[in-house]
C-alpha cells in the first residue's frame, strides 16, 4: 500500500492519484489492462483544468505508438484550451504587463498563442516601422525603425538592416543584421546578401552560404531560393541540393522558386531535361504573377504538345509539392 501511495505522489500531476493506484493494482496484468489504464490516464488529464499537465504527458509519451490515439485526443484538447485562453487574452489591453502575465502562465503549453500576442503588442507600438518597411518606403521607415531598434525590438533591428542595405550603408546594415540575428533567422539572410554581393569587402561565398543556410533551415523562402541559386551559379555547386532548397520554397507557393524549378527542368539541371515538367512549373509561377514564367510558358507552348505527357508531368509536380521533407 505504501508503494502505491509513493507512486501516486510521483505521477499525480500527470494522471491523478486514483489512476496511479489502479495502475499498481493492475501491474500483474499489463496487457489485459493496458487499454483501461490508458483510458483512465486520459480521462484524469481531461478532467483537470490545467494545460501544462497535458503538455508534460504528451512530451513524456510522444514516441509511444500504443498511445497514438490517446495522444491525438490530448493534442486536440490542448489546442482547444490554448485557443480559449488566447481568445480571453485578446479581450485584454495589449500591454507589456499583460504579455508578461500571458508568458508566465502559458508560454510552456501555448507558445504560438503567446507569440501572436507579443507580435500584436509590437505591431501596436512599432506599426509604422513594420508597415513602411513592407511597403519599401525606406526613407519614411527610417526614423520609426531607428526608434524601434534602439528600444531592442528585433523586428525593428532587422528592418534597420534591410533599410541600411537598400541605402548602401553596408557597415550599418551589417551591424543591425548581426544584432537582429540573435533573435530572427531573417537577419542571417541579410548577412548572406551582404557577403554574396561583396558589400563587406571581397565576395565571400562560403560565409554567404552559411548565412543563407541558417535562415533556409528555419523555413525562410527567400533564403532557400538564395541558397539554391548560389549552388546553381557557382562552380562545384550541388545541383540536386539546389533543387531541394528551391522545392522547399516552392511548397510555400513562392513564384520565384517555382520559376527556377521550371528553368532547371527545361535545362536539364539535376536530372534529364523535361519540357513538360518545366511547363507545369512555369504555369504555377505564372499563376502567382511571375512575368518571367509567363514568357517561358508562352515560348514552350508554341511547340506541339502531348496532353497525356503534360498531365503526367502535372501529377509528378503535384506529388513533389505535396511531399514535405
Amino acid at each position: 500500500m505504501y508503494r502505491a501511495v509513493i507512486l501516486c505522489i510521483l505521477v499525480f500531476q500527470l494522471i491523478g492519484c486514483s489512476t496511479a493506484i489502479n495502475s499498481q493494482k493492475n501491474a500483474d496484468h499489463p496487457l489485459e489492462n493496458q487499454g483501461l489504464l490508458l483510458e483512465q490516464e486520459v480521462a484524469a488529464l481531461l478532467a483537470q483544468p490545467y494545460i501544462d499537465p497535458i503538455t508534460r504527458y504528451l512530451q513524456l509519451h510522444q514516441q509511444d505508438a500504443s498511445r497514438a490515439r490517446y495522444l491525438q485526443a490530448l493534442r486536440d484538447e490542448r489546442i482547444n484550451r490554448c485557443q480559449k485562453v488566447a481568445s480571453s487574452y485578446q479581450q485584454q489591453p495589449k500591454t507589456v504587463q499583460m504579455l508578461q502575465r500571458f508568458q508566465a502562465g502559458y508560454r510552456f503549453s501555448c507558445p504560438d498563442e503567446v507569440e501572436d500576442f507579443a507580435r500584436q503588442l509590437t505591431v501596436a507600438e512599432y506599426g509604422d516601422c513594420y508597415l513602411l518597411t513592407n511597403l519599401r518606403n525606406y526613407s519614411a521607415a527610417l526614423v520609426p525603425c531607428e526608434q524601434a531598434a534602439a528600444k531592442g525590438d528585433p523586428r525593428g533591428q532587422l528592418n534597420m538592416a534591410i533599410i541600411s542595405n537598400a541605402q548602401r550603408n553596408y557597415p550599418k546594415a551589417r551591424y543591425w543584421a548581426e544584432v537582429a540575428a540573435e533573435s530572427l533567422p531573417e537577419a542571417h539572410w541579410v548577412l548572406g546578401e551582404l557577403h554574396a554581393n561583396g558589400h563587406l569587402g571581397e565576395k565571400d561565398l562560403t560565409a554567404a552560404r552559411l548565412s543563407y543556410q541558417f535562415a533556409a533551415e528555419h523555413g525562410l523562402a527567400q533564403a532557400q531560393i538564395a541558397l539554391g541559386l548560389l549552388l546553381i551559379n557557382n562552380a562545384g555547386g550541388d545541383l540536386p541540393q539546389a533543387r531541394a532548397w528551391l522545392l522547399k520554397a516552392a511548397r510555400q507557393e513562392n513564384a520565384t522558386a517555382q520559376y527556377y524549378l521550371g528553368d532547371m527542368s527545361e535545362k536539364g539541371l539535376a536530372g534529364p531535361a523535361d519540357l513538360y515538367e518545366a511547363m507545369v512549373w512555369y504555369d504555377f509561377a505564372n499563376m502567382r504573377g511571375s512575368n518571367q514564367a509567363r514568357i517561358r510558358l508562352l515560348h514552350l507552348s508554341q511547340q506541339a504538345i502531348d496532353l497525356k505527357l503534360l498531365s503526367l508531368a502535372k501529377d509528378k509536380v503535384l506529388r513533389q509539392l505535396e511531399h514535405a521533407d
